[in-house]
Order: structure tokens, then C-alpha cells, then sequence
């Protein structure tokens, strides 16, 4: 799985087109392979199946690569929020169905804008695509900003 981070936009690689332009493991180019797309589904038709700690940690499931994880979080009202995800490495995050965007531990950015319009007094939820190595994922939402 290849996933878009975009291109870089200063120095001398301005300008640089999109695309694949071939793959290496190592320093061995790899031939016959397919590309193809994949859209994300539909949040609330994913098949949500609980796991405990206890199924990670004794590999029964493994916590590496891409994987949907879903949370209620309770508001006592509507509110803007920062929401962090330590634990977190490279992922998207949804709040109540609206994507709120990447996320990635290496930024200096650590939380991401929740808008009072997005919230809901009460049961919201909070969907993450993990797309790298989880260690102890969980989700805070804040109420300041955590720019670096």
C-alpha cells in the first residue's frame, strides 16, 4: 500500500510531478506490479468488531498497518475542540462523519481543529484510519492548540 503525502512545494524539487516511477525494496527495482485505487468506504457501513487489550497483546490480533478504530466520546455540550492522538503514528480522523484531516506524530502539529458545529451535546464518535504501527492508541480532545 502506497499512500499520497503530496509533493514538495520549496527547493529545488519544485515543480515535481505526481505519480509512480517505478519501485525499489532496497536498491532492487521491482517489475509487474499493479496500481489501483482505493476508496474509503462509508464510516457508518464498516463491520465494528470489539477487541480487547488482551487479543492485541497476545497476537491474536496484530496492532501493524492499516486499520479503522472507532470511539464515542461524551460532551456534556457543543464546543471547539483539539483533538490529539497520542499513541498515534500516521493516519485520518473523522468526528461525528466529518474528516477532520491527517495526521502524522513526526509534524510539529500534535492536534487537530474540532469545530463547535461538528459537536453534539452528548454521544459523539471519532473514527481514526491508522495506517502505520499503533503502540497505545486513544483520543483527547483538548481545548487549546498544540502547534510545536
Amino acid at each position: 500500500m502506497v499512500e499520497s503525502m503530496g509533493r514538495v512545494n520549496y527547493g529545488p524539487r519544485l515543480g515535481e510531478t505526481k505519480g509512480l516511477r517505478g519501485l525499489r525494496q532496497d536498491n532492487q527495482w521491482l517489475n509487474g506490479y499493479s496500481v489501483s485505487s482505493h476508496a474509503l468506504p462509508e464510516l457508518r457501513e464498516l463491520p465494528w468488531t470489539e477487541i480487547s487489550a488482551d487479543a492485541i497483546a497476545g497476537a491474536e490480533v496484530s496492532p501493524i498497518g492499516p486499520r479503522y478504530y472507532r470511539a464515542d466520546v461524551e460532551l456534556p455540550e457543543q464546543a471547539d475542540g483539539y483533538l490529539e492522538i497520542p499513541g498515534g503514528s500516521k493516519g485520518y480522523v473523522w468526528f461525528n462523519e466529518l474528516c477532520l484531516g491527517r495526521y502524522w506524530n513526526r509534524g510539529p502539529q500534535q492536534r487537530l481543529y474540532v469545530p463547535w458545529p461538528a459537536t453534539r451535546p452528548g454521544r459523539n464518535v471519532v473514527t481514526v484510519l491508522e495506517l502505520d504501527a499503533l503502540t497505545d492508541l486513544c483520543v483527547v480532545l483538548r481545548g487549546a492548540p498544540d502547534l510545536g
